[in-house]
């Protein structure tokens, strides 16, 4: 498998045209495509596909420093860490405490009134005090780490509470 990919250079290298491209980049295709799924499923054609793209330009500058299935599975690797920092990263959380919306007619020239909504209207009363700073906290500009550090424990415990608290919430 690997040598179909290093043969498949190798024939490229001698014969660089469209024929021999084509095959090179079937077969960094099939590798990589091989590489991703023991690595990660889910996203293993993106990734292959990424990396037969990254191949492709490569090629122009690409030395033979190393043999061709070291140069893709290095690039696979670098492809699958993209891959789960994007799926795993965590999304910074606008500000939603309150915000206003303008209630007016179409053809009317200035808006007539605003409402003013205030997500803690909608909470369950049940709720504890902490339970409301923590809400409070995840709907600042603060990223999750910085919370965690605010309250004084690890970004997996801060996980872990407010997993409690959509339960608790979904439950009332």
């Amino acid at each position: 498998m690997a040598n179909n990919l290093n043969s498949a250079y190798a024939a490229y290298r001698q014969a660089p045209n469209d024929s021999t491209l084509g095959v090179l980049l079937t077969e960094v295709t099939k590798h990589a495509l091989r590489l991703a799924r023991r690595n990660s499923n889910l996203d293993a054609e993106d990734i292959a596909q990424q990396t037969t793209i990254a191949v492709w330009q490569a090629l122009p500058t690409y030395t033979d420093k190393a043999a061709m299935t070291t140069f893709v599975t290095t690039i696979v690797g670098h492809k699958v860490k993209d891959a789960l920092r994007q799926r795993y990263s965590e999304p910074k959380l606008a500000p939603m405490q309150s915000w206003e919306v303008d209630v007016h007619q179409p053809d009317a020239a200035p808006p007539t009134r605003s409402i003013t909504i205030n997500v803690f209207d909608y909470l369950p009363t049940t709720l504890s005090e902490s339970d409301k700073a923590l809400i409070a906290s995840m709907t600042s500009d603060k990223q999750r780490t910085e919370i965690a550090a605010d309250m004084g424990i690890s970004l997996r415990a801060l996980r872990s509470r407010l997993s409690r608290l959509k339960q608790k919430i979904i439950a009332q």
